[in-house]
C-alpha cells in the first residue's frame, strides 16, 4: 500500500487560490459621508419628494459637520415655505 500524498503547502510568495476575478467590477466608490454636491442634490430632492431613511441619514451626517450646507438647506426650506404662503394668499 502506497502512502497518501501530503497536501502541498503554499509559499508566502504564492497568492491564495481563488475563483474570484482579479479585478472587481467597476463602480464608483461609495464614500462614507456625502460631499456638498450630493447634499445639495438631496436638499433639492427633499423639497419635492420624501427622502429614504438612508438618504436622510447621509444628509444629516454631512449637515452636522458642514455649516455652508446647513445654511443652504435652511435657505431652501425658507424659500419653500415662502412659496407655499404665496400660493395660499392668491
Amino acid at each position: 500500500m502506497s502512502p497518501t500524498p501530503r497536501p502541498r503547502h503554499r509559499t508566502a510568495a504564492e497568492p491564495p487560490p481563488t475563483n474570484m476575478p482579479e479585478t472587481p467590477p467597476s463602480r464608483p466608490p461609495r464614500r462614507l459621508l456625502p460631499d456638498c454636491e450630493e447634499v445639495h442634490h438631496l436638499t433639492m430632492k427633499s423639497l419635492d419628494l420624501p427622502l429614504s431613511w438612508a438618504e436622510r441619514l447621509r444628509m444629516r451626517s454631512h449637515l452636522a459637520i458642514c455649516d455652508a450646507c446647513t445654511r443652504f438647506s435652511a435657505q431652501m426650506r425658507t424659500l419653500r415655505e415662502a412659496m407655499h404662503r404665496l400660493g395660499r394668499d392668491e
